[in-house]
């Protein structure tokens, strides 16, 4: 799949319900509408949505703290999932983060998602260690991961 098939945009408020839609079709401990709506006003954080042709088929939220930013969460639609688009979203939020100063980003993710990580680690992330029991929905710990951005 071609980067130029896929963008990104600003999320507002009027996307929303497709967010916490997708929120439910990929995670198990899903945000509410009014956590979205908190992060419209969140002076540090920025939320892309990955547009495929007209569809909103993901997003990437992310918290910029001086010259780091933390990815708070990221999902692909479930149906669009293999094929890519995970990378070149992320790919695409990287240069986004160069672009606002940011030097390196950070996020977790289940020790499980094996296929996750395995994205990371190709996009550059490193593993900084382990968050015992991170997940409240049934105790899993998270692998932290950081990338330095070029």
């Amino acid at each position: 799949m071609a980067n130029n098939e896929i963008k990104l945009i600003k999320m507002t408020a009027e996307h929303i319900d497709r967010v916490y839609e997708l929120e439910h079709l990929c995670f198990q401990d899903p945000w509410s509408k009014e956590a979205f709506k908190a992060e419209l006003t969140n002076q540090l954080a920025t939320y892309h949505l990955v547009v495929l042709g007209e569809a909103v088929i993901g997003y990437c939220g992310i918290w910029k703290v001086v010259d780091e930013g933390h990815i708070t969460n990221l999902c692909i639609e479930p149906s669009h999932q293999g094929k890519g688009l995970g990378k070149i979203m992320m790919k695409l939020v990287m240069t986004w983060a160069k672009d606002v100063n940011i030097c390196r980003l950070t996020l977790e993710v289940r020790v499980s998602n094996k296929k996750a990580i395995q994205m990371y680690e190709k996009l550059g992330f490193k593993s900084a260690g382990i968050r015992k029991a991170y997940y409240e929905d049934n105790g899993e710990d998270a692998n932290i991961m950081w990338v330095e951005l070029p």
